[in-house]
């Protein structure tokens, strides 16, 4: 993580593309995701970063206004929460991910339990990839 991206910017989306774009493992993870997706951060941040996996590719990554924004799944949490999300030891077993969506933590659209269910590997690494916390 560089010391000018942060958590819920424009600049932490683009990153994780740029990363995960060049990243071999994440492209052969990656390959069956073809959806579009926006991550919703409430207050007080209250921003909302669109971007889109064509056979694990992410493009189209920029900062929409969340009223009247679509996509074929949309996340929403809190930035705290968030934060969780993205805190993953890297290669630790699980990431808050997999609690936030079965608690509520972290609110979803469509039938996306089952999609991050079926494609748990590559949501791991995307956050391996991007984890806020140190690892070995």
């Amino acid at each position: 993580m560089t010391a000018t991206m942060t958590l819920g910017t424009l600049d932490f989306y683009r990153e994780m593309a740029t990363r995960l774009n060049g990243d071999a493992t994440w492209q052969d993870l990656a390959k069956e995701m073809t959806y579009s997706m926006l991550h919703v951060y409430t207050g007080p941040i209250d921003k909302a970063f669109a971007f889109r996996f064509d056979q694990g590719r992410i493009s189209d990554v920029r900062e929409v206004d969340v009223q009247g924004a679509s996509a074929d799944f949309v996340l929403t949490a809190t930035p705290d929460n968030w934060k969780k999300v993205f805190s993953k030891l890297p290669k630790a077993r699980a990431s808050f991910m997999h609690y936030g969506l079965s608690t509520g933590a972290v609110r979803f659209t469509g039938p996306f339990m089952k999609t991050y269910l079926s494609q748990v590997k590559p949501w791991e690494h995307l956050i391996d990839v991007m984890s806020l916390a140190k690892g070995d």
